[in-house]
């Protein structure tokens, strides 16, 4: 009886330790059914207002997320995005605060994700369909040291409509994660004309669907109306 608390201690700790090892690995998220999807972080107060939303828009973001799109948690507090930095396929630094007046699409993949390999070629038609001055598919490779494999890859799977967007040192992926925007691939978030994030959706989706088509117009009419 006497060492049950020692193993007790023991189990915790070990509980503790798995637990840190899973908090610093990039996951990939196997199956649209898989939730993940929560609030931002607290924010400042002035951030907080930067990125409100009125309620008009907020409740036709959360009617448009539904069918295909049923796991795309729609924020209560969104989150700003704009000083996050990533490198341009030029490899010229930049940052989410650029497309400023344009709603965005982002998507966060890697070239060992599979099911990133699955739901890019819709992403790349939406890119076809909607592209433009007012919205963009931003799509965001985190492949370590970069290279022209994320390049190649694109081309091999046909979603090379999309423009490469690169985050080779991984800083931008835990800048989000630290905002507790994302923890695996892939994750896609509706980003609007203020660079703030309004939705998350963690995991595969079915981008060629009607309902994404209509999340995607939903979220221009009503992103740009705010602006």
């Amino acid at each position: 009886m006497a060492d049950k608390p020692k193993k007790s201690s023991l189990f915790l700790v070990g509980l503790a330790l798995l637990a840190g090892l899973v908090a610093g690995a990039i996951t990939v998220y196997v199956s649209e059914t898989q939730s993940g999807n929560g609030s931002s972080n607290t924010q400042s107060a002035s951030a907080a207002h930067a990125c409100s939303l009125s309620d008009d828009s907020k409740t036709a973001l959360k009617s448009a997320a539904a069918g295909e799109m049923q796991t795309m948690r729609i924020a209560d507090k969104p989150v700003p995005l704009a000083d996050v930095g990533f490198q341009l396929a030029s490899g010229e630094e930049t940052t989410f605060g650029a497309w400023k007046d344009r709603v965005v699409l982002l998507n966060i993949w890697a070239t060992w994700c599979g099911p990133c390999r699955e739901e890019m070629p819709d992403l790349a038609e939406l890119q076809k369909l909607y592209g433009g001055d007012d919205f963009e598919v931003l799509a965001l490779n985190v492949d370590r040291n970069g290279g022209a494999k994320p390049q190649r890859f694109l081309d091999e799977i046909n979603a090379n409509a999309l423009n490469l967007y690169l985050d080779p040192s991984n800083k931008s992926f835990q800048a989000l994660r630290s905002k507790g925007l994302v923890f695996g691939l892939p994750t896609t978030m509706i980003v609007d004309t203020s660079g703030c994030v309004q939705g998350v959706l963690a995991g595969i989706a079915h981008w060629g669907s009607d309902d994404a088509k209509n999340l995607v117009e939903v979220a221009k009419k009503a992103l740009r109306a705010e602006s």
